[in-house]
């Protein structure tokens, strides 16, 4: 399947397309580790001074074009960082989008590896919006 871009509203089969980029960048058995102050969508240094990027969809998003650094900063500053709830006002991406990221975010945000995420946001598309697939 060829890179997603910016030109087209992001669907369930997009998102995963979107992640398995992201994992074959960084390796199916790439664990995102947690910053000291805990999971969040950019890297952050001692100082809290953002350094990168941090998740599998902060990776997206930045890596996409869908979001700046300074963005992402301000989603890492909400109470409820996560992607489905963040995205719903984003006209980018379909409900089926939002929650395959929510899939992947949770996979990672419990520990497993970035090729599991893929395989459970890839079930979870295929179980909860065929049509979208």
């Amino acid at each position: 399947m060829s890179e997603v871009t910016l030109a087209k509203v992001i669907n369930a089969a997009g998102a995963v397309e979107l992640i398995r980029q992201q994992v074959e960048k960084h390796g199916e058995e790439f664990v995102y580790e947690k910053s000291l102050f805990g999971c969040k969508y950019l890297s952050y240094n001692e100082n809290s001074t953002p350094v990168g990027v941090g998740c599998l969809i902060g990776q997206i998003m930045i890596n996409g074009g869908f979001k700046t650094h300074a963005e992402l900063e301000e989603w890492d500053d909400k109470g409820d960082s996560r992607a489905s709830v963040v995205l719903r006002s984003d006209g980018r991406f379909t409900m089926g989008a939002r929650y395959v990221f929510r899939i992947a975010q949770a996979a990672q945000d419990g520990g497993k590896n970035w090729g599991t995420c893929l395989k459970e946001a890839e079930a979870y598309a295929r179980d909860r919006f065929p049509n979208e697939i």
